[in-house]
């Protein structure tokens, strides 16, 4: 995405990116969905 929001592609996230928090994030181990929407709605 940085790639993409560098060339122009993704101006909107870019935005986003600067108004924000902008991190590298790790997903849960496990592949259990509800547990990974969990993490990423609260970035806990």
């Amino acid at each position: 995405m940085k790639k993409f929001m560098k060339e122009g592609v993704m101006p909107n996230l870019l935005r986003l990116k600067r108004r924000g928090v902008f991190i590298k994030a790790l997903p849960v181990l496990s592949t259990h969905t509800p547990t990974n929407w969990t993490t990423i709605s609260t970035g806990a």
